[in-house]
């Protein structure tokens, strides 16, 4: 299901501060409410990409600026995951724009894809099966593991308690709720910077006239997050619920309050039926492909310069220092041939990495994802991966078993 640019920068952002705030909740109560609530989030991931038959997911979002409804999404997901199918409806209203309704449905030899603009359907059939991911485990990601880490450093300082109750069926609720002097400082320092460095127009070059916050904001941070998460008997999230508030001033000073509101619900577990729509009288455009045979549409495209920035904390404050620089310079289904470099503001050329400048080969082992090994300056070889997500301007690049817990492996398209 596609979404706005504005609505996808959105979400992205508003579920960032919910990973945070639901490892907040966990993380203040005992240490076992701490380990029932990831353990809850990991087996509901497990489960929706590996165990489960199918599935229905419902999903609810509002943001909100000073009371205002800016943006309102909601979805049905149907996953029946032993046929591999997947239909997804919704539809999305922000302020000021019609009403846009969405519809997607994917199995193995068909895709179906909803233009609300020109009121037809795009559908793309294969020749060849199409072996496509439906859910992504995030915990499995190796990103997403490191924030874990840091989330749980950041958090540990927070001492009010999340409310476990058990019922008499074998469910579970936990709820609670953080306010804005519970918030650690470096915690409202880095959605500070998230916010300034990526979602606020025309900052950093880039002329995103879409972003929900705007140029030039300043005083940022969380004035509050309220949770609530209901268990079924074997540890599965049934229903969520999530309310964030962040506070900013635009560049004149007016003060802003936008307010993030989710609802989920998941439901007919090994139960949902997914159909395909049925396209009579419709208008439809059809295309065919061979199908996914391991190989990247269009590698060129990625050829070219990315980047992403340098950061530290200083006396309480996120500081960037430099930018890594990602130089791809060739790209086929076979490898990825580049130079990666490290350049630092001056006065902080100390904080660089032994491995700040060196040519690579990375050789793909799947679709997306390809292995490489670099020298750094004391002359070691460094094992590193690197993956190119599918009709993206950002490339991951890390190194292995690396212990800088604040390198970045997401690498932003530069574009002139």
């Amino acid at each position: 299901m596609k979404f706005s640019k504005k609505t996808v920068m959105a979400i992205s952002f508003m579920v960032g501060t919910l990973m945070f705030a639901t490892t907040a909740f966990a993380e203040v109560s005992s240490k076992s409410g701490y380990e029932q609530a990831k353990d809850a989030l990991k087996y509901s991931a497990d489960s929706f990409s590996n165990k489960l038959q199918s599935c229905t997911i419902n999903s609810s979002t509002v943001i909100k600026d000073n009371g205002s409804i800016i943006s309102e999404i909601d979805k049905v997901n149907k996953y029946d995951f032993s046929k591999h199918a997947e239909e997804n409806t919704g539809t999305v209203i922000e302020a000021n724009k019609p009403k846009i309704n969405n519809y997607y449905y994917a199995d193995k030899n068909t895709i179906i894809d909803y233009d609300s603009k020109k009121d037809d359907y795009n559908v793309t059939n294969y020749k060849k099966p199409n072996d496509f991911t439906m859910v992504r485990n995030p915990f499995k990601q190796k990103q997403e593991q490191d924030l874990e880490k840091i989330a749980d450093a950041i958090v540990g300082s927070l001492k009010d308690s999340v409310v476990v109750n058990p019922k008499a069926d074998g469910t579970k609720e936990l709820s609670g709720s953080i306010s804005e002097s519970q918030i650690p400082a470096i915690a409202n320092a880095l959605v500070s910077y998230e916010v300034k460095s990526n979602f606020s127009r025309n900052n950093n070059g880039n002329n995103n006239n879409q972003s929900i916050f705007p140029s030039n904001i300043s005083d940022v941070y969380v004035k509050s997050a309220n949770e609530d998460m209901i268990l079924n008997k074997d540890g599965l999230i049934q229903n969520a619920s999530v309310s964030v508030e962040i506070s900013y001033k635009d560049d004149k000073g007016t003060a802003h309050n936008l307010t993030y509101e989710a609802l989920i619900k998941v439901v007919d577990i090994n139960a949902t039926k997914v159909n395909k729509l049925d396209l009579a009288g419709k208008k439809v455009k059809q295309s065919d492909v061979q199908g996914n045979d391991n190989k990247i549409d269009n590698p060129q495209m990625y050829v070219g310069t990315y980047k992403n920035d340098i950061v530290i904390e200083k006396d309480g404050k996120f500081v960037k220092i430099g930018e890594r620089v990602l130089e791809l310079t060739s790209v086929d289904n076979k490898k990825i041939i580049g130079k990666y470099q490290e350049q630092y503001i001056k006065g902080y050329e100390g904080y660089s990495s032994n491995i700040k400048d060196g040519n690579f080969t990375a050789i793909f082992k799947d679709q997306y994802n390809a292995n490489f090994k670099i020298i750094d300056s004391k002359g070691n070889k460094i094992d590193g991966n690197m993956s190119i997500p599918m009709d993206s301007s950002i490339v991951d690049f890390g190194f292995n078993n690396s212990q800088d817990q604040s390198y970045n492996w997401q690498y932003n398209r530069v574009f002139n």
